[in-house]
């Protein structure tokens, strides 16, 4: 049986290292893959620019749907150059109807695609004691083969 929630979330992982390697190679900004579910301390954060998933949630209907927000942090970036540029990207990356390649997570074999839906949001940016946090909402229709 196919491990659906895993493999879109390992998916969505691989989309993020992969968008920040894209910004490396762009000269846009450095950051590091983060799961800003796991820190609920904006002091446990690294000192880097960041991107990551938080909120990660599957609906169990037919096919099943997908909630996540894909967040963009970054630091010493007074006029939050790096940050809006990076979320200026991600956007393009993401606009309703954009395919993304499901892996499975144990073995890296490509698995049928999911779709970017109507309903995603770019939230305004927050601005913490250290650093400014942007989040951009998604709505993933996930192909029906792999439920």
């Amino acid at each position: 049986m196919t491990d659906i929630y895993s493999n879109v979330r390992a998916s969505l992982v691989k989309f993020c290292v992969l968008f920040a390697q894209e910004m490396k190679d762009a000269g846009i900004a450095q950051p590091l893959f983060f799961n800003f579910d796991a820190h609920s301390q904006e002091n446990q954060l690294p000192d880097a620019d960041l991107i990551g998933l938080q909120g990660y949630a599957m609906d169990l209907t037919s096919p099943p749907t997908v909630s996540v927000m894909i967040g963009v942090s970054t630091m010493d970036d007074v006029n939050l150059d790096r940050l809006e540029a990076m979320t200026g990207k991600l956007v393009n990356r993401v606009l309703p109807g954009t395919m993304i390649p499901v892996l499975d997570a144990k073995t890296g074999k490509l698995l049928p695609v999911m779709k970017v839906m109507d309903g995603g949001s770019v939230s305004p940016a927050v601005r913490a004691e250290q650093r400014p946090l942007k989040f951009v909402a998604l709505q993933l229709g996930v192909a029906s083969e792999l439920g």
